[in-house]
């Protein structure tokens, strides 16, 4: 394709008699790597570099407002003039077993909170968890699977097991990151059909937000 500028000052495009040249000349302006280079979008690629899979880190200390729920392993550790030592997985109605005291509901409680509520229930019967002379600690094991569904513009909508201590810019990586047509501006999250963020990547890649 040859550029001439016409008598009015408009640039025009004309195209050549050969129909093979022709042919050419638009496959090379298609798939032109540099032409390619000026198309993407900034920010695009964050969730296609390989140095950067955004996996949760899983050898930390559980938050305390980490939210518990069915798969998720407890630690109860109590000692003192009593001990006491339980290792389970809450059950998916929500419940582990203490001895002594039977089945407490866990599943919806912050770790902050369960330790609370397990500390109320144990009172009942170890009052040297009232005068201090016992101690208690409640801990998160092994964490559980969660289920993400990634749609919209996305390269690979679909549904992905994750840990749930994973964020969303995990979900986007495991999902190959947002299309050309997509915007990293918008990206919303919805938990139980309500919308609960509205997060705009760039402001972690512009200022690690």
């Amino acid at each position: 394709i040859r550029e001439s500028v016409s008598a009015s000052g408009v640039l025009e495009l004309l195209e050549p008699d050969n129909e093979a040249v022709r042919r050419d000349s638009v496959l090379r302006y298609l798939f032109d790597p540099q032409a390619a280079e000026e198309k993407r979008i900034f920010g695009h690629d964050v969730f296609t570099n390989r140095n950067l899979t955004f996996e949760p880190n899983l050898n930390i200390a559980t938050p305390e407002n980490y939210l518990l729920g069915p798969g998720d392993e407890v630690f109860i550790d109590m000692w003192g003039d009593s001990e006491l030592n339980v290792r389970q997985v809450i059950s998916p109605d929500g419940r582990i077993i203490i001895p002594k005291v039977g089945p407490v509901m866990l599943a919806g409680l912050t770790v902050k909170n369960a330790t609370h509520k397990v500390m109320s229930e144990l009172e009942r019967t170890n009052q040297g968890l009232n005068t201090g002379n016992v101690s208690l600690d409640v801990s998160v094991g092994k964490i559980r699977n969660i289920q993400v569904n990634v749609m919209g513009e996305v390269r690979t909508p679909g549904t992905y097991t994750m840990p749930s201590l994973a964020t969303l810019f995990h979900a986007l990586y495991l999902a190959g990151g947002v299309t050309d047509l997509g915007s990293l501006r918008s990206i919303k999250v919805y938990r139980a059909g309500r919308r609960v963020a509205d997060v705009d990547v760039y402001d972690y890649i512009l200022s690690g937000k």
